[in-house]
């Protein structure tokens, strides 16, 4: 029996674990929120203030890294179309950016 798990579980190169669809969808959304607070010109701290102003956007960027090595490490399908969402949501923003600065 042992090495029939052996056998199945060598065809894989790495483990899936399950996410619920909850915890899946609370993170798309938490890291949407971040993206769309790194992309977007309004700030906590101003980026005027040189040092101090990219510290809020880096931390930012912590969170999202963190959330998103979490994911990677649970679930490598589930990573994947998250950070396609995450593009996909990234090229909307910049271009409706461009568009109302554009006018």
């Amino acid at each position: 029996m042992a090495d029939k798990e052996f056998i199945v579980n060598s065809k894989k190169d790495y483990i899936e674990t399950i996410i619920p669809l909850k915890n899946i969808f609370s993170r798309t959304f938490i890291m949407s929120l971040i993206l769309i607070y790194i992309l977007s010109p309004v700030d906590f701290i101003p980026d005027v203030f040189i040092p101090y102003g990219f510290l809020d956007d880096l931390v930012s960027l912590f969170f999202l890294f963190k959330i998103g090595l979490k994911t990677w490490r649970e679930n490598k399908r589930v990573f994947f179309k998250i950070f396609l969402f995450l593009f996909l949501l990234t090229i909307f923003l910049i271009i409706t950016i461009l568009y109302f600065f554009m006018n």
